[in-house]
């Protein structure tokens, strides 16, 4: 939801058959400061219909517009949880136990204070600044009563940006599916959600690219490996392309701990993940790389239905880790 345009982790590869796409619609644009592709089967075209989908999003759970729900919350003048907010913070419940507190949205002041929220860069803070904003932190303090946000504290901020992207490609595929579409894939900056086949009549192809950046800095999109998916969601995380330079030279990433405070540091490049919704796929993926690959691994294996490659760095080089369902690399 940043004004700011990215190129998505993960994206499909678009095969186009003209002897059977006549009823395959494509639909594309930007959205939420990232690009979205969208290819449905339909005997007319949905456009609006998804297009007021994400207007929804945005209108509940954007940190960039003012007037959303989670920014009415943040600032205090109108505690309304809206059905789309209540949905979302389940789930982020959900992942916070899965995660033991690693996943958390109300994360946000500890997020604006190391510089990747809503104002922008700021100086490196100290520990006494990391442990008043790490004292407004925690999903146990936020509940829902009557249909309003209480929070223990009037200086906590929900923060849904590591699942709202992944829900909106949920509710995508929630209004495909209303008007009768089983074919489809839903792409909004590199989460996805795919089901049926494609013009082809085959499982979607995806692509995952390797977490490399040049020596500028500059993404790159060397392929890691393509994956077929069908009936599935996915989503990937990873702290090499949102980052922060800071004054004394060291790199941050952009996942920051809940538990300390302060930027993760870990060997995981990227986590990659596959479940049936592509907002538990967002959530897991984030609070994968907000832990060490241990308790990550852990935490996957004991959600049901959900798979994950790792990349880790390593003194051998980049390593692939999988979990044993995780979709092995087409041909």
């Amino acid at each position: 939801m940043k004004k700011i345009y990215f190129t998505p982790l993960i994206y499909a590869i678009f095969l186009f058959l003209a002897s059977c796409s006549d009823y395959f619609y494509n639909f594309s644009g930007y959205t939420w400061g990232t690009t979205y592709n969208i290819r449905y089967r339909a005997d007319n075209r949905l456009d609006d219909s998804i297009t007021g989908a994400m207007q929804l999003i945005d209108s509940s759970l954007s940190m960039f517009n003012p007037f959303s729900t989670v920014a009415r919350i943040n600032a205090g003048s109108d505690m309304t949880a809206d059905s789309m907010l209540a949905e979302v913070l389940d789930l982020s419940r959900l992942v916070h136990r899965a995660s033991n507190g690693a996943f958390d949205p109300t994360v946000g002041p500890l997020v604006e204070l190391w510089g990747f929220g809503t104002h922008g860069e700021q100086s490196a803070p100290d520990s006494v600044a990391v442990a008043a904003a790490l004292a407004r932190v925690g999903l146990d303090k936020c509940h829902i009563a009557g249909g309003r946000i209480e929070m223990d504290s009037d200086s906590m901020r929900l923060d849904f940006s590591a699942i709202a992207k992944g829900y909106g490609v949920d509710l995508v595929a929630r209004v495909l599916q209303r008007n009768g579409c089983s074919d489809y894939m839903v792409e909004i900056g590199g989460e996805i959600n795919a089901r049926g086949l494609n013009p082809q009549g085959q499982p979607w192809r995806i692509q995952i690219d390797a977490p490399l950046t040049d020596v500028d800095g500059h993404t790159t999109h060397d392929r890691l490996m393509v994956v077929e998916l069908r009936d599935a969601a996915m989503a990937t995380s990873g702290n090499y392309r949102n980052y922060r330079n800071m004054p004394d030279g060291k790199r941050i990433g952009h996942t920051i701990s809940a538990v300390t405070g302060y930027p993760v540091v870990t060997s995981t490049l990227s986590v990659t993940v596959v479940a049936s919704e592509c907002a538990l796929a967002d959530a897991i993926a984030t609070a994968a790389m907000a832990m060490p690959y241990p308790e990550a691994r852990a935490m996957v294996d004991s959600m049901p239905d959900v798979e994950a490659l790792f990349v880790i760095d390593s003194p051998e080089g980049m390593q692939t880790i999988t979990t044993d369902g995780f979709p092995a690399p087409a041909i």
